[in-house]
């Protein structure tokens, strides 16, 4: 499969609040950590991956955050990457993320409509550990709420969690926003993937290294 951060990924993120990209942890060796979120009127929302993963999730503001359930979600999932994103993806591909790595799958509903989704996986790379975020998206309704953040903040925090030593993702060179606000988060640029998307537009690969477990701010 392509690895994907492409311009529909990207400018769906292009109007997130940078400033409060961020996450923190009361204890990263804990599975039941407490997590904070940004909430779209600024408040602090606290919370434990016990409820993170569990059917009802968590709400901040009228947004519900819950990891990935199971096959249930899967066509709701795919509508809506398929709406905003230009480039074809069979079921197959999702459930190559989503069974090998449920655990790095979030989702982002207003009340039963999903919203939003980020899907990711962990793998080996020479000697390191390196986290990929795949896919995010949100919907084009539900833009400059922080909802694209705070997925991209659970998925930064699940995978130091698992260990990874770096994460990488790539996005269409044009997206300037975007690049900004990975850049904020900590992500460097390492590489121009010359015509790297189907309609023939570059790409930059962004790379975070945490093997410190750092925690951007």
């Amino acid at each position: 499969m392509t690895d994907i951060q492409n311009d529909s990924h990207a400018s769906n993120e292009s109007s997130i609040d940078t400033a409060s990209a961020s996450i923190t942890t009361s204890n990263t060796n804990n599975t039941n950590s407490t997590y904070k979120l940004s909430s779209f009127e600024g408040d602090i929302v606290e919370f434990t991956s016990e409820q993170l993963n569990s059917s009802q999730g968590v709400l901040v503001g009228d947004i519900q955050y819950i990891g990935y359930q199971g096959e249930t979600q899967i066509e709701a999932l795919m509508n809506l990457i398929k709406k905003e994103l230009p480039e074809p993806y069979t079921i197959f591909t999702y459930r190559y993320f989503l069974n090998k790595w449920p655990e790095l799958c979030f989702l982002a509903y207003d009340k039963d409509q999903l919203i939003g989704v980020v899907i990711s996986k962990k793998q080996p790379h020479g000697l390191l550990e390196r986290g990929y975020i795949g896919m995010l998206v949100v919907d084009k309704e539900y833009r400059r709420k922080k909802i694209g953040s705070n997925l991209v903040k659970l998925t930064l925090d699940k995978m130091i969690k698992m260990d990874c030593d770096e994460i990488v993702l790539e996005t269409i060179i044009s997206n300037s926003k975007a690049i900004a606000l990975y850049e904020n988060l900590g992500f460097i640029r390492v590489k121009r993937l010359y015509r790297y998307y189907a309609m023939g537009a570059d790409a930059i690969r962004l790379l975070l290294p945490i093997k410190d477990k750092f925690i951007p701010k």
